[in-house]
């Protein structure tokens, strides 16, 4: 597992577990709504027109990943499930930010309120990007901890001795996840324009304005 034999890891399967549970609760009860109705007309569309034509005005990264779920079915549960396993996915993943800002115990607590969460769990059983973009913001906010990280610290040392690099980790973390959220929701350009602050803050105040840290910066959010 990514948090390896530590404590708070059998208390996060059981989150996890109950977030899976909470989430595909009476997962195709309800018929489809008019915006489920329209994710599953534009999943619909041919890969060319998908990502080459303005059909919506929401970008087509989540309908591409429904598009692939249509194959093995179109019932309710099956046009949701995407969604429920996005959310269930965001558990972990707050668990591991909320564990590097404050320790496991803030972690776990993070994840519980994720896990508890009754919007959460309702976009979680919705056939909208809205679940995929926490998920994948999520991630990007790793990266963002994960490369403000002190590298001096035991921890960063080992993990740098043993070739995980926690600023390249970072990189990569937060590069995957705003390329996700930016061809998923158009709203996504709001959290880059926060991270490109907190950066610069981090850059002036912290990382003694260390200039292979700001090139790698400049060509992340250039690719």
């Amino acid at each position: 597992m990514i948090f390896g034999r530590r404590p708070g890891v059998r208390a996060l399967v059981l989150l996890i577990v109950a977030g899976a549970l909470l989430r595909l609760w009476q997962l195709g009860t309800a018929s489809l709504w008019l915006d489920e109705a329209a994710s599953v007309q534009f999943a619909g569309l041919p890969w060319s027109i998908l990502w080459l034509s303005g059909y919506d005005n929401a970008p087509p990264f989540y309908y591409s990943v429904l598009k692939l779920a249509l194959w093995f079915g179109d019932s309710e549960a099956m046009i949701r499930l995407p969604s429920v396993l996005f959310g269930v996915l965001t558990i972990p993943a707050v668990y591991w930010a909320g564990r590097l800002l404050a320790g496991p115990r803030a972690g776990l607590v993070a994840a519980l309120y994720l896990t508890l969460s009754a919007a959460h769990v309702e976009y979680s059983q919705e056939a909208r990007g809205y679940s995929l973009l926490v998920f994948a913001l999520s991630i990007a906010l790793l990266g963002l901890l994960l490369l403000f990280r002190n590298r001096r610290v035991a921890h960063a040392a080992t993990a740098a001795r043993r070739g995980r690099d926690p600023q390249i980790v970072g990189f990569v973390l937060y590069s995957l996840g705003i390329l996700v959220a930016l061809y998923t929701n158009n709203i996504a350009v709001f959290f880059v324009f926060l991270a490109q602050l907190v950066f610069s803050y981090h850059w002036l105040v912290q990382a003694g304005r260390d200039r292979a840290l700001a090139l790698r910066w400049l060509l992340v959010n250039a690719l």
